[in-house]
């Protein structure tokens, strides 16, 4: 243990030129982020003919929360490259004649598939990992071979909608006292959750950290509660929050991450997607980088006692913000792609061949079998240096 935290210690001397050409290159790698698949027509000429055509739009069944966010008309579009989409009233008639038809999949009502005429294409919308689809009558015969599109968080979709992307934050007139920061800090995690057993079993992960620290937890699965202004606590409180995806998923990162990369606390995050692809290495902690639970409560007890590694993570992603209109980006990339049917269009025969990329969590067979002596050893070696300080958790 002792050689592993000299290690820590060497790297944090000797890795700040490391970690500026990380920057620079993840900088380049932001300006080309959002990049889905089949996206390389990039030549294309939006006065052309071709692109003024209004293409029609229509839901099917449209959630609730994008009622307010997508409106109907053509306002949407308006700053988008290619402008000639609209959006309209869903009924039986603009269901049948739109050229797109976005069916919402998560809670697609059980009805048989509505008739269509051969041009349109039909998007297969949802955000959600399929074990929390409410509906799944996309999956029998009757939907084969009639979705064209897919619309959701996975960068192998045909219209890519991540929950959020990260960009870099105008730093003119920005400035952190970190030393100040980290002096109101008097707690070390925090989670807040409402769904208590969930596929990705993070509680029972949680419950292996607490054999190193105390652990509050927040919310519905907890004995505290989290009022409105709860993240302003943690925010001032707390160094680190447990950004715990409730399954494990190919690509599937959620608000908790991207909430929490724009606070003054470092995400401890866990889940099946690239968060690499959003955040550099060094504004957040990832516990598949560690073999163990012990190994992870090992290194934050490292960062709590010491003031400067921890600043550089709070420094590090400071330089980025997350939180652009990642909706619009993708309806704008909807809009471009329904002008370009002949390079873009496709069929697929089962959509749930496809959706179906989620996969047990990898990080806990391993912790569960002969821990606990070795757990009660290391609370001991802890508890001889420094008090344990307190582990609010918070989940939105």
């Amino acid at each position: 243990m002792i050689t592993w935290l000299l290690l820590l210690l060497v790297c944090h001397l000797t890795c700040g030129y490391f970690y500026k050409e990380l920057d620079r290159s993840f900088k380049h790698k932001l300006a080309q982020q959002y990049s889905p698949k089949g996206n390389s027509k990039t030549d294309f000429d939006v006065r052309s003919k071709q692109y003024q055509v209004v293409k029609n739009v229509v839901w099917f069944n449209q959630p609730y929360w994008t009622q307010d966010t997508i409106p109907l008309g053509d306002a949407f579009f308006s700053k988008c490259a290619v402008k000639s989409c609209k959006l309209v009233p869903t009924t039986s008639s603009t269901i049948k004649s739109s050229d797109a038809v976005i069916f919402h999949a998560v809670n697609l009502p059980d009805v048989s598939p509505p008739k269509r005429h051969p041009k349109q294409t039909w998007i297969f919308f949802g955000l959600e990992p399929p074990f929390h689809y409410k509906s799944r009558v996309w999956a029998s015969n009757d939907w084969f071979n009639l979705f064209n599109w897919t619309m959701t968080y996975r960068f192998d979709s045909d219209i890519v909608h991540p929950y959020s992307v990260s960009r870099n934050r105008e730093l003119k007139g920005f400035k952190r006292s970190y030393g100040d920061i980290i002096k109101l800090k008097t707690g070390l995690i925090a989670w807040s959750v409402s769904n208590c057993e969930t596929r990705g079993k993070r509680r029972q992960y949680v419950k292996q950290l607490q054999d190193y620290f105390q652990v509050d937890i927040y919310g519905k699965c907890g004995t505290f509660p989290c009022r409105k202004k709860c993240f302003e606590e943690i925010n001032k409180k707390y160094k680190f929050y447990l950004a715990f995806e409730n399954s494990f998923c190919k690509d599937y990162i959620t608000e908790k991450f991207f909430r929490t990369q724009n606070l003054d606390v470092v995400a401890i995050v866990r889940g099946g997607g690239d968060y690499s692809r959003f955040y550099p290495p060094g504004t957040y902690i990832n516990t598949a980088d560690f073999s163990s639970v012990r190994e992870l409560a090992i290194y934050l007890q490292y960062l709590d006692e010491n003031d400067a590694a921890y600043s550089e993570y709070l420094h590090k992603k400071s330089l980025f913000i997350s939180g652009d209109n990642i909706r619009k980006i993708a309806f704008c990339e909807m809009c471009r792609k329904l002008h370009d049917i002949n390079v873009y269009g496709r069929t697929i025969s089962n959509i749930s061949d496809w959706l179906n990329t989620c996969f047990e969590p990898p990080d806990l067979e391993a912790y569960t079998t002969d821990e606990s002596e070795l757990q009660r050893q290391y609370i001991d070696v802890i508890a001889s240096k420094k008090k344990n300080k307190p582990i609010l958790q918070i989940d939105y």
